[in-house]
């Protein structure tokens, strides 16, 4: 949460980022009154007008991703009248004490597919034979508060690996206030608004990213692994069929073949393997190139997304032979 500095005092550290993110220099521990600070709340005594901004104990995984690249505010025992972005908390009311405690947990989130789950209980829930391709589970980000995770069963597999599974964040965005929670000042009636990083679309509700983000990825998936070219397997087999494929000494065509590149976690990742002319040992030069499935199409380098397998192909082999490469 941001949270705006009141008094002229600060038990802890922060930094200051500007608005692209970049650390401004020799600006560690320096600060001004009313100075707007990210923060996160962990304890509120509306009671005393006292709030508790700190970071949890943190993980390798949360050092590395947030504190390392993101650092927070430290701070204890500040005096915060109002918490801007969270809404007034008004302690001389029972609806503001209730607003306070609820800005220390999630808001509830009501869908059949949100489950307030660890990650492997989660890949434990899509394991199961009984839950189909396609399945979508929705959880709370265990290391990015605001965060949520939507999991996606792209084929039956296990725990063992995960390349059965794809997975892509989203973030709560805003909340939209309620006339009604806007007067009684409440903060648990406010709507969410879901938003994934870098996409210009907001979700009102979680059934729209279903539709808008997930269907279509099914679909793309789906039109990848049904491509005739498409070999299933793993990547490493898929290039030494593409190596041993008998292809005329004297053809000038490139021959391509699709795989989903089960080497990555978190699976939807797919290669397209191409075999050019013979090495001097006689064996087919295998080009491995990373195609990524979006709920947009599909994309190549820079490219796209293109709407279809063989639009991603006819684009390829024009660039491919536009440069220079022998075909």
């Amino acid at each position: 949460v941001k949270v705006r500095l009141l008094q002229n005092r600060c038990d802890g550290f922060f930094f200051k980022w500007d608005k692209r993110n970049n650390e401004i220099e020799n600006a560690k521990g320096t600060w001004n009154q009313g100075d707007l600070l990210t923060a996160r709340v962990t304890h509120i005594k509306p009671d005393v007008f006292k709030v508790d901004v700190t970071v949890e104990d943190i993980t390798d995984y949360e050092q590395r991703e947030i504190i390392d690249q993101d650092p927070r505010l430290v701070a204890k025992s500040e005096d915060f009248r109002e918490l801007r972005g969270l809404g007034k908390v008004v302690v001389t009311q029972k609806q503001g004490l209730d607003a306070a405690a609820s800005i220390r947990g999630r808001r509830i989130i009501r869908h059949d597919n949100y489950k307030e789950i660890s990650h492997s209980a989660a890949m434990a829930y899509l394991e199961s034979p009984s839950i189909p391709i396609g399945e979508v589970l929705f959880r709370p980000s265990t290391s990015h508060q605001g965060h949520y995770i939507c999991m996606i069963k792209i084929k039956q597999g296990n725990r063992a690996n995960s390349d059965w599974v794809k997975q892509f964040v989203f973030q709560e965005a805003k909340s939209k206030f309620t006339q009604q929670a806007a007067q009684q000042n409440t903060l648990g009636n406010a709507k969410m608004v879901y938003k994934l990083p870098g996409e210009p679309e907001e979700f009102d509700e979680l059934d729209q990213i279903k539709a808008m983000i997930v269907e279509p990825y099914m679909k793309y998936l789906t039109d990848f692994t049904n491509f005739e070219k498409y070999q299933g397997g793993n990547v490493e087999q898929v290039k030494n069929l593409v190596v041993a494929t008998k292809l005329s000494s004297t053809s000038k065509h490139v021959a391509y073949f699709l795989t989903l590149d089960e080497r990555k976690p978190m699976g939807g990742a797919a290669v397209l393997l191409w075999a050019g002319k013979r090495d001097q040992s006689g064996k087919y030069a295998v080009i491995e190139e990373p195609v990524h499935i979006t709920h947009r199409g599909f994309k190549l380098w820079n490219a796209g997304p293109f709407k279809s397998v063989n639009r991603l192909i006819q684009w390829y082999v024009k660039e491919y032979r536009d440069s220079s490469v022998p075909s």
